[in-house]
């Protein structure tokens, strides 16, 4: 939003068919590297901008942050989903990492 290039229509390309990916790219570009943030900001915007509650729903916010995410960089065969043979990255939080908006342990595997 700090460029205010305008919205991308994601209920037109969901309706569509196509896939959709959603990610941080840096400060200078972007409110928040807090990728929670974001995914909360996703559902919200696009709900006020197109003035339909219903446009995006938690679960579409979800998939656009995993199993789209990774169709749209073609990697959907080794990630983005819980399934064996796939490699998982994973992120766990504690309860006191949402009460301070902040993550005190991430952790990754690959």
């Amino acid at each position: 939003m700090i460029l205010a290039s305008g919205f991308a229509p994601i209920g037109a390309f969901h309706e569509s068919g196509l896939d959709v990916g959603i990610a941080t790219d840096g400060a200078a570009s972007n409110d928040s590297l807090n990728y929670l943030e974001v995914l909360k900001s996703t559902a919200t915007i696009h709900k006020g901008f197109t003035e339909d509650a219903t446009v995006i729903s938690a679960e579409t916010v979800l998939k656009m942050a995993t199993i789209e995410g990774v169709r749209v960089i073609g990697r959907e065969k080794d990630l983005g989903s819980i399934e064996v043979g796939k490699k998982l990255t994973a992120l766990f939080l504690t309860p006191l990492d949402l009460l301070m908006e902040h993550l005190a342990m991430i952790i990754l595997l690959i």
